[in-house]
């Protein structure tokens, strides 16, 4: 992946794709590229993000509190403003689960280590973020049971959940960061925050958490104890999001214009590339699970999708430039075995 290189030069950047009119959690990155993802009640559709713009579509529920896929890619999973979960096989769109878990709205907040666990979030009641009751349910998708449940406290019930493995953070702009437990709640950590909006990430190997409030930096943090390990500093710009590569090494974060992703990389703390995009503030950053894909949505439904080529289409396209400079190889003016011309 031309991730790797700390100087990569122009010509091994593929083109970077933009689109307009992408609803907000409603896509993702796979293996073969970015897709829009939605739901209308019992039917899901999943589309290839074509060649050209594409704007938002009626039958996307706007109920839908959360659209998930599952750590192998098999599962997505919804919540809905009328209490229900719904499971289906990405492949087919096949419903494999559907569950009124609750009167009131209830939201997927993703999924746990495996397939096997779902993690919802219940809403009760209509009051202010900061005052209405909240439930996290975790179900066993294979044995259709529910595991355990737990309450979340005020003022965290006003927080917005990441979950990530064995880690849910809650975090929202004038609130503390918590980190909690997910094998058994116990709240492990909070930090507060000076007020700015927050955007956080979770390493893969679940020992890192990377945070960003609108600031020129990206702090990290040890998931457990919530230790300061370092800064990755870079730019001129407000940075949006942020999120880990699949491997752990790399880590990006989002902004806008010429420098719309910055990759660095997390042991050295240094710098890698930036990637110049296009549109509005970009805030929500994925990438795909071979890390060949970054993708960035900004806030009025721009989607910037940049793509690693491969090695082999990286040495096509340095032959080709190097035909072009040189010119087509021509017959040598004495061949071998003809000797010099008399």
């Amino acid at each position: 992946m031309f991730w790797d290189l700390s100087q990569p030069p122009p010509n091994r950047r593929k083109a970077m794709q933009h689109w307009d009119g992408v609803r907000k959690n409603c896509w993702n990155l796979f293996d073969d590229g970015a897709k829009r993802l939605s739901c209308n009640g019992d039917v899901i559709n999943i589309a290839a993000l074509g060649e050209h713009s594409v704007s938002s579509s009626n039958a996307v529920d706007d109920a839908a509190n959360g659209l998930f896929v599952s750590p192998s890619q098999r599962w997505l999973a919804a919540g809905g403003a009328d209490g229900t979960a719904r499971v289906w096989e990405l492949a087919s769109g096949k419903l494999l689960a559907k569950s009124e878990i609750a009167k009131d709205s209830v939201a997927v907040l993703g999924f746990g280590a495996t397939d096997d666990e779902l993690f919802t979030l219940i809403y009760s009641g209509h009051l202010s973020r900061q005052s209405r009751a909240m439930q996290i349910n975790v179900w066993d998708l294979r044995l259709h049971h529910l595991r355990r449940s737990w309450s979340v406290p005020a003022p965290a019930a006003a927080c917005r959940f990441l979950l990530k493995g064995r880690f849910i953070v809650g975090f929202r702009d004038e609130q503390p960061l918590r980190v909690w437990s997910t094998d058994d709640f116990r709240l492990l950590w909070e930090m507060p925050v000076t007020g700015e909006e927050m955007e956080v990430a979770v390493s893969p190997d679940q020992q890192l958490l990377a945070i960003v409030t609108q600031s020129k930096h990206v702090g990290l943090r040890d998931v457990l104890s919530g230790t300061l390990l370092g800064e990755l500093r870079g730019g001129h710009i407000g940075l949006q999001s942020v999120a880990f590569l699949p491997d752990g090494q790399r880590i990006d974060g989002s902004s806008h214009g010429s420098e719309a992703v910055k990759l660095w990389h997390v042991e050295s703390r240094q710098e890698l590339l930036t990637l110049g995009g296009k549109g509005s503030m970009l805030k929500e950053l994925r990438v795909s699970p071979d890390g060949n894909w970054i993708g960035a949505r900004g806030s009025r439904g721009d989607l910037n999708v940049w793509h690693a080529p491969s090695w082999d289409e990286i040495e096509a396209v340095e032959r080709s430039q190097k035909d072009q400079t040189f010119g087509t190889a021509q017959e040598p003016m004495n061949p071998p075995g003809k000797g010099v011309p008399q």
